[in-house]
């Protein structure tokens, strides 16, 4: 017998895959959020500088969705809100990556060294204690200038 055009279009499909995938979806998000997090390095930086209410000073700058990369495996593409103050840097991750990524809070002072490099790719590479954050762009440019102030 030959299948005719309706029953090709009546699939049965099982109504427990879509929650099933969902939840799935939902798990391996939070585990790569996590691994990244302690892999990366952002989790280990963030308990030893979490954000406290220590007062920064003025706002020099605030910007969204910047890219930041910590050590070698941490990479944030666009995922990054920072906050340049008088007296240091405020660091966050947009909503969608926050599981595992507390806000960090660097005071000038804890900053080992800065290596800003301008051109066409601006580049600033900031060593806390055995950390290097590496800042693009135009965050590049601010942290640099906030921080020369400072040291």
């Amino acid at each position: 017998m030959t299948p005719t055009p309706d029953d090709m279009l009546s699939i049965d499909f099982p109504l427990w895959i879509p929650p099933v995938a969902l939840v799935a979806f939902a798990l391996i998000w939070l585990f790569v959020s996590m691994l990244t997090a302690t892999v990366g390095g952002w989790l280990p930086l963030a308990r030893r500088y979490p954000e406290d209410s220590a007062y920064l000073g003025r706002e020099i700058a605030s910007m969204g969705f910047r890219s930041l990369r910590i050590n070698f495996f941490g990479n944030y593409r666009a995922a990054v809100n920072l906050g340049v103050y008088e007296e240091g840097l405020s660091i966050s991750v947009i909503a969608l990556f926050r599981f595992m990524h507390p806000p960090i809070q660097i005071p000038w002072h804890a900053v080992v060294s800065c290596d800003y490099r301008s051109g066409l790719f601006k580049t600033l590479k900031m060593k806390v204690d055995a950390d290097t954050l590496t800042f693009f762009g135009k965050a590049a440019q601010q942290i640099w200038v906030a921080y020369s102030k400072h040291s």
